[in-house]
């Protein structure tokens, strides 16, 4: 839901950015709105990592590594010839890979049953009642 939610929120922006006298306004909202989603998401990962007994530095490796390897094979194809598309496709392949393995890692495995070193299971059984 959240997704839909900026997904609208960016178009809204971009639009009304494009008019003269408030398209800074909205250029500078719409660069609030970005790092304030940036933020809520990286937190939310470091969250979901931390139920899977992992570091929050992983996020490097699911954000981080799919980010420089995109950019690099857009930069590859900025140069027409095939060997750099075909570098460029390639290097678009392996940033995939590691996409596709942060969605499994941090969507669809199961955290870690019981305590682990960052707290408890948020899934384990309810604590006692203390007044019954």
């Amino acid at each position: 839901m959240i997704g839909v939610f900026f997904f609208l929120a960016v178009l809204v922006f971009s639009v009304l950015s494009g008019i003269a006298v408030i398209g800074l306004l909205f250029g500078v909202l719409l660069i609030g709105f970005v790092l304030v989603a940036t933020a809520a998401s990286m937190a939310n990962g470091a969250g979901r990592l931390h139920d899977r007994g992992k570091s929050a530095w992983w996020l490097l490796v699911f954000v981080g590594v799919p980010m420089v390897l995109s950019t690099f094979a857009e930069l590859m194809s900025l140069d027409k010839s095939e060997e750099a598309a075909g570098a460029a496709g390639l290097v678009g392949l392996i940033s995939l890979g590691f996409s596709i393995w942060a969605l499994v890692e941090l969507g669809i495995l199961k955290g870690t049953e019981g305590p682990n070193r960052f707290g408890e299971d948020p899934l384990g059984p309810p604590p006692a009642e203390t007044f019954a």
